[in-house]
């Protein structure tokens, strides 16, 4: 498939992904608060490539919580990213990640957390509403944040930068606020 952006080299992050991966695979999970959560979140992406606007991007995701460790999945619309000399060209962009995190207490509430993963994503390419082009694979995604949980009405707000590696020869990144309900 032609890539739709430029190519670039993001071997080393995909190793940091897998070693990621691993380190979480080992660590002694304690299962002592199971928690299952959902939410959405807004973000703004910016891509890496010049000479596109950002865009708005949000997501919907469903995860469960086994302390400190979390694995989630969400359905996200990444953004339409428009050409800034030609407005009638833009490039949508969609997809599917799993991910683990792990998750640190700060103090009574208040976390931080990294994880990492893999996105399924699809690329659509279009001038004056004709497509022009597609692209989809699956890439690595890294990311780190903080959150609140509020014990009542068990709802967790958090913020994070997320970077999403060669998705379609470039990386994106997002920075997002989101909540959660915790059931």
């Amino acid at each position: 498939m032609k890539k739709l952006f430029r190519p670039s080299n993001s071997m080393l992050f995909k190793n940091i992904v897998y070693l990621i991966f691993s380190f979480f695979l080992l660590v002694n999970v304690k299962a002592d608060e199971p928690n299952l959560f959902f939410g959405s979140s807004i973000a703004n992406a910016a891509i890496q490539e010049s000479g596109y606007e950002n865009d708005n991007s949000f997501s919907f995701n469903v995860g469960y919580k086994l302390s400190p460790i979390y694995l989630e999945s969400s359905i996200t619309n990444i953004g339409s990213f428009k050409l800034k000399r030609l407005t009638a060209t833009k490039i949508d962009l969609k997809g599917f990640s799993l991910l683990v995190g792990k998750q640190f207490n700060i103090n009574s509430g208040l976390n931080m957390n990294v994880h990492g993963g893999a996105i399924l994503w699809e690329a659509d390419a279009t001038l004056l509403n004709s497509t022009v082009g597609d692209d989809k694979d699956i890439s690595s995604m890294l990311g780190f944040g903080v959150s609140y949980f509020f014990k009542r009405p068990r709802i967790s707000i958090r913020s994070q930068v997320q970077y999403l590696f060669d998705i379609s020869g470039t990386d994106i990144s997002l920075v997002s606020l989101g909540i959660n309900y915790h059931i």
